[in-house]
């Protein structure tokens, strides 16, 4: 009798990588013996069954270096091998606002969730939402609540009310959400460039009648937050023709506020 099938070493490498940009996210520092070691590993497993998985975990890892090129490269060199499928999207997907590329989570969008999968569906709605596709986002909310998905009875349910907020603001004042998405990315190249100043992963959303506010938090004092968002909101005027801060503002706050 044949035993249970052993589990593929790139498994238990995504777990790893998992881990490390979950504390990256949380935290703003990057566990480089670890990220070393993961990487080291994921170069170990190309011409091995595992090479799918370990090409997707080293993407990931680059992601978290802003290695742009090296990202493309792993996500790539997965594509032309084994094609592309709904993991290889939503691991590019996570990366988006990181590097700021909203390009990525557009191509999630148009690949689209696997149908009745909640945990697809949910980790398609964070990565539209954390990048600023805001309609996208409350349509994946409103799948979720046909699915009846628990998440509504966790504490993330009070965002999912920003974001469908936020939708409905959009779409009454005909703004396309790409437009929206490109200019949090913008503000957040600006401020993850800033030397001495560390970006986390959570963002403050809020938004009504009269605009959307979209924070990204800073591991930084008030002056020098004060400081950075002069420079995000510099950018977004030399950058577009309509920064549209009529309807969009993009700021930061310092992590000690607690939001």
């Amino acid at each position: 009798m044949a035993g249970p099938t052993p589990e593929l070493k790139s498994n238990e490498l995504g777990k790893r990588v998992k881990m490390i940009a979950s504390s990256y996210a949380d935290t703003g520092i990057l566990n480089e013996i670890a990220w070393q070691g993961a990487f080291r590993d994921s170069l170990a497993l190309e011409g091995t069954p595992s090479e799918p998985g370990a090409l997707i975990a080293r993407g990931v890892l680059l992601g978290l270096k802003q290695d742009n090129e090296g990202v493309d490269l792993s996500f790539d060199k997965y594509a032309t091998r084994y094609g592309i499928d709904w993991g290889w999207h939503a691991c590019r997907a996570s990366l988006a606002l990181f590097l700021g590329r909203p390009e990525f989570v557009v191509d999630l969008i148009e690949f689209g969730v696997p149908e009745g999968d909640i945990d697809a569906c949910l980790g398609a709605y964070s990565y539209a939402s954390q990048a600023g596709f805001m309609i996208s986002a409350s349509e994946y909310i409103a799948k979720l609540r046909v699915m009846k998905s628990e998440v509504f009875n966790t504490p993330r349910a009070e965002f999912m009310d920003e974001v469908v907020i936020a939708s409905e603001y959009l779409r009454t004042h005909g703004i396309n959400e790409r437009d929206l998405a490109d200019r949090i990315a913008a503000g957040w190249k600006v401020a993850s460039r800033e030397s001495n100043v560390t970006v986390l992963g959570n963002v403050d959303l809020s938004a009504n009648e009269e605009g959307i506010s979209f924070n990204f938090c800073l591991r930084a004092d008030v002056d020098r937050c004060l400081a950075i968002q002069q420079l995000m909101d510099e950018a977004l005027i030399n950058n577009f023709d309509d920064p549209m801060f009529e309807h969009l503002s993009v700021g930061v706050f310092p992590a000690d506020m607690g939001r």
